[in-house]
């Protein structure tokens, strides 16, 4: 498994899918008229976006993080995991570099069922677990996204280097 999703093709696979998924938040979010809590963190931030939807942007806010954000979080978890291992292959430290990337997963699938129990009016106390989850989903996304970055641009610089070196002899 682990060979399978560092291979390249499954890597721009991964990314057309999330960059796909990405935009399909933005144009149900614009079709519809609302802002999807998912984005929100603050619990007066997200009790107002909520209480401010209609019954039919609930409804489709609600089928939207059934759907797009179940594969969104699968999509970008496998991409950064893939990356990370594609570029730290070998490293002492995979482990620790891979974290962020696997654990953001589970975080983001139990905010979305938070998420879904705020839509239905269950507010206390899932604000809280809100807040608190959808702030760990950004710090590990964001971290797993630099490690991903990080070693991209290594693999460039290396190539670079490689034939620059090259040319030289």
């Amino acid at each position: 498994m682990k060979e399978k999703l560092r291979h390249p093709v499954v890597l721009l696979g991964l990314l057309i899918i999330t960059f796909g998924l990405s935009y399909s938040f933005i144009a149900v979010s614009r079709k519809y008229g609302f802002v999807f809590i998912d984005s929100l963190w603050a619990g007066n931030e997200v009790l107002n976006a909520v209480l401010q939807m209609t019954p039919e942007q609930k409804h489709i806010h609600k089928l939207a993080t059934m759907t797009l954000d179940v594969a969104f979080p699968i999509a970008y978890s496998a991409l950064f995991t893939g990356m990370t291992l594609r570029y730290f292959a070998g490293s002492s430290y995979m482990e620790f570099l891979l974290l962020p990337a696997i654990l953001v997963l589970p975080i983001d699938l139990i905010e979305g069922a938070v998420q879904l129990l705020i839509l239905n009016g269950q507010w206390n106390p899932m604000l809280a677990w809100k807040y608190v989850l959808t702030l760990g989903k950004f710090i590990l996304f964001f971290l797993a996204m630099g490690i991903a970055l990080v070693g991209l641009v290594r693999a460039i610089l290396e190539r670079v280097l490689m034939f620059r070196k090259m040319k030289r002899t």
